[in-house]
């Protein structure tokens, strides 16, 4: 869904959505005058950063009891049908809440991420605690991608792209992406097509500041031999094959051939009084 089509649900009516999930903790049409009060002509993010603001004003200053409120009232897990989007759009201001407000409390922190992912999404949440925390966030993301939870999973691969669209790019995996191959190696036969999806995207991310990484790391990837790997691949490498590089091409089956030359061209230009043709010397 496109951000400017998405922001228009990001108003009082998502928070009485939210305060129906919490109960009692917020008067729920307080909460929503005071959000649309302020959102105004705001774009998407900013609606979202509204919401989770006016949020902590009405569950209080205890950052940990607020979210263990909010945990608890998440509901049941998305299945792999069922968009974050669609289903669940809103719980981004929860999200929002605790990439904002949880710095200082980063375990209840991630294992919030972690609940949150199974209905919505972490990926944007966790890009500051892999800033301030990253041994910490890098220790849960490997967890992660060994969850029996295809949503979890795919919050390891996602959440650590070094370009997220809608996030700010993590400068350290875009210099080294090193540490982000080695957690997404733990997915390319994943039986998941949203895990899948994600892990293609992200060796695309690489692929952009290391080409020859990239398909390295595809080379080792396919070696593997899996139909599920070799779609990643081919999904993956697809900016290296726009950009016509050599080793994608050559990866995937398209290499230049020397054997086949081009001789003779011939054009006709139609369309006006008298057409034209042209030939190659």
């Amino acid at each position: 869904m496109a951000d400017h089509s998405l922001k228009r649900h990001f108003t009082g009516q998502c928070a009485r959505r939210i305060a129906d999930l919490v109960g009692d903790r917020v008067d729920g049409e307080e909460f929503a005058r005071a959000v649309d009060a302020r959102i105004g002509d705001l774009e998407l993010k900013d609606r979202v950063l509204v919401i989770a603001r006016e949020l902590r004003e009405q569950l209080g200053e205890d950052y940990v009891d607020s979210l263990s409120v909010l945990v608890d009232s998440l509901g049941p897990e998305l299945r792999e049908d069922q968009g974050m989007f669609t289903e669940s759009w809103y719980l981004m201001p929860v999200a929002r809440f605790v990439e904002e407000f949880g710095l200082d409390h980063p375990r209840e922190s991630l294992a919030a991420i972690e609940q949150i992912t199974r209905r919505h999404t972490g990926e944007y949440a966790i890009r500051p605690y892999l800033a301030q925390w990253h041994e910490m966030t890098m220790g849960a993301v490997r967890d992660w991608a060994r969850s029996d939870s295809h949503n979890v999973r795919r919050l390891a691969s996602e959440g650590i792209r070094p370009r997220l669209p809608w996030a700010g790019q993590f400068a350290p995996f875009i210099a080294d992406p090193r540490p982000v191959i080695e957690v997404i190696d733990l997915l390319i036969d994943d039986p998941s097509l949203y895990v899948r999806t994600s892990v293609a995207n992200n060796l695309n991310d690489i692929s952009r500041d290391h080409p020859e990484l990239a398909v390295d790391t595809a080379v080792r990837w396919l070696a593997a031999g899996s139909e599920r790997t070799s779609w990643i691949v081919t999904k993956g490498l697809r900016t290296l094959v726009k950009k016509c590089h050599p080793g994608a091409l050559e990866l995937l089956g398209a290499a230049h051939d020397p054997a086949i030359m081009v001789r003779d061209v011939a054009v006709t230009l139609t369309g006006s009084a008298s057409a034209k043709r042209w030939r190659s010397p």
